[in-house]
């Protein structure tokens, strides 16, 4: 399996010595190679939609862009390769108009059909024309509709995007350190160090592209991207783990083997309890802190000179971002700890597959529910222990009781409200997130069901919501419901100083850590190694490297 994933990290002064100057030469360039496009878009814009419906590829695209626009770069106000600059500017244009020019033919056809909603016509519609596009997308593009405009694209800054072909750019990997040399409107090159993520096996990495740098106006920072590629062997597991996500509980899993027998309810750790109840807790202070900045902002309307409600005011004001963004901290970090728990039960329960439900179509309907975030990093977890991810149709999972039903799908069991539980006819009770996990790993792929049945218009929504397994009963009824995994303690481990700062010292990487559990004997026993030498460089090395202890 060759897995992709995209890293995006905010440059500080460890990882760029000349940050300042990079942040004054990045902001200049992305505002020349800006202006360009905006030229690009205002005095080509139907001329370029005709290259791309003449099929130029990425590759071919930048020549007959070239003919058409006539670009003056060689005298461009700028040092360094002009021409790399040129082909930044054409890969941004091709990626923006392939977007814009599927974006143009659905509001053709939305126009043409005289079509109000997303609905099955407008689905066949956008097949027949082999259009690529999401529910998310749709809801966007009837948005900008309603408020009567016809396009909904805008000029957007073009990043410094050195993955397009250039061999001047020197990028070295050693350990986990990536070292990038770039040059951007400098006669020297700028040295950019940066750690590749910790969770990553580095003996998986087959390649780390080159990085897109950009300048982020809001912040004042400069941002940079980079993919990582990946060759990770395939599951050996035969079993399929289902995953119910959900606000009240983060989720809950249950596997289930080829022969339809399920396991017992596969719950989240003590640790994202935790941080859910917290994450619980700071939106209720939100909620709070938002209505006192109302009534204070009413008041405040009626009498501008209450300079007591002003002053209290800002300092509400500055607590709600302070909040907020702590609440943004953590649903990042739950993320990422519900990614870990749902990939470590799929490793212990012999799974090859992780389905979930497609919620694509909550589009904004979600709220502060991130569920595509939750996905996406479960996705990515998995993905690197070889588990792969399938999407199934999440309609009336949370209804079905896991036993063998004729019709299929299965028809909708009795809820209890009080106990949360779901009723079969025989008078049996299973938790309802549990039956939901068990239906959601016994249902077909939506997209292979969709491949089957396109013919079929009759039976085209009924043919993602049949199950592919038939649940049986349960295989480990009289066990004790199994926990997460618990990692190997770390009193039994050999020790490990995770990397976090980096030195380079007469062309080599020099790192150290700010971690407790290094004692001052060992940095004491390095530093005398290290003056034993007389090299001074290192000796200042090493006593930053003690002083952080």
């Amino acid at each position: 399996m060759i897995t992709t994933q995209g890293y995006n990290i905010t440059l500080t002064h460890n990882n760029c010595p000349d940050l300042e100057l990079l942040k004054i030469k990045v902001k200049s360039t992305q505002e020349l190679l800006t202006r360009e496009y905006e030229r690009i878009v205002n005095n080509y814009d139907d001329q370029v939609y005709d290259l791309i419906e003449l099929g130029f590829t990425k590759g071919k695209f930048r020549d007959p862009l070239k003919a058409l626009t006539e670009p003056d770069y060689l005298n461009w106000n700028v040092k360094g390769n002009r021409s790399r600059l040129w082909r930044m500017v054409s890969s941004h244009a091709y990626q923006q108009y392939c977007s814009r020019y599927n974006k143009k033919k659905i509001i053709n056809i939305i126009k043409d059909n005289d079509i109000n909603n997303i609905c099955d016509d407008l689905w066949d519609k956008i097949r027949e024309n082999k259009i690529k596009t999401t529910t998310n997308e749709l809801v966007n593009i009837f948005k900008f509709l309603k408020k009567d405009k016809d396009q909904c694209f805008k000029i957007t800054p073009v990043d410094l995007d050195y993955t397009t072909g250039d061999n001047n750019v020197k990028q070295e990997i050693k350990h986990n350190i990536v070292h990038v040399k770039i040059q951007c409107d400098n006669d020297d090159m700028f040295d950019i160090y940066y750690q590749l993520p910790s969770h990553l096996n580095i003996n998986n990495i087959t390649k780390v592209s080159k990085p897109v740098i950009k300048y982020d106006e809001d912040t004042d920072t400069v941002k940079l991207r980079y993919s990582v590629f990946m060759e990770v062997k395939d599951s050996d597991g035969k079993n399929i783990l289902g995953v119910d996500l959900g606000k009240i509980k983060p989720f809950t899993a249950a596997s289930i083997t080829p022969q339809g027998e399920y396991s017992q309810e596969l719950t989240y750790s003590k640790e994202i309890n935790h941080l859910n109840n917290k994450l619980s807790r700071i939106n209720t202070i939100i909620d709070s802190i938002y209505n006192k900045k109302r009534h204070l902002e009413l008041l405040l309307n009626n009498n501008n000179s209450d300079l007591d409600a002003y002053y209290k005011w800002l300092s509400l004001d500055k607590e709600y971002c302070n909040v907020r963004t702590k609440r943004t901290r953590i649903k990042e970090h739950l993320s990422w700890l519900i990614a870990r728990d749902t990939t470590a039960h799929a490793v212990e329960e012999n799974c090859n597959t992780i389905k979930l439900e497609d919620l694509s179509w909550m589009g904004d309907k979600s709220g502060k529910w991130d569920q595509s975030l939750t996905q996406s990093r479960i996705e990515h977890r998995a993905n690197n222990n070889g588990v792969k991810i399938v999407k199934v149709d999440a309609y009336g999972t949370s209804w079905e009781y896991p036993e063998e039903y004729e019709a299929n799908p299965a028809p909708k069991s009795h809820y209890n409200s009080k106990t949360r539980q779901l009723v079969n006819e025989n008078g049996d009770c299973l938790d309802k997130d549990y039956t939901a996990s068990i239906a959601i790993a016994a249902r077909v792929d939506k997209k292979k069901a969709r491949r089957k049945n396109k013919n079929r218009k009759k039976k085209k929504k009924n043919a993602t919501r049949i199950r592919s397994i038939q649940p049986k009963k349960c295989r480990d009824k009289f066990h004790a419901t199994p926990k997460r995994p618990k990692p190997q303690s770390s009193k039994k481990k050999k020790y490990v100083l995770p990397v976090i700062n980096t030195f380079v010292v007469n062309n080599d990487f020099l790192s150290y850590s700010r971690s407790v559990g290094m004692s001052n004997t060992v940095v004491l026993t390095k530093l005398a190694q290290v003056l034993s030498n007389n090299d001074m460089t290192m000796i200042i090395a090493c006593l930053l490297f003690s002083c952080n202890h």
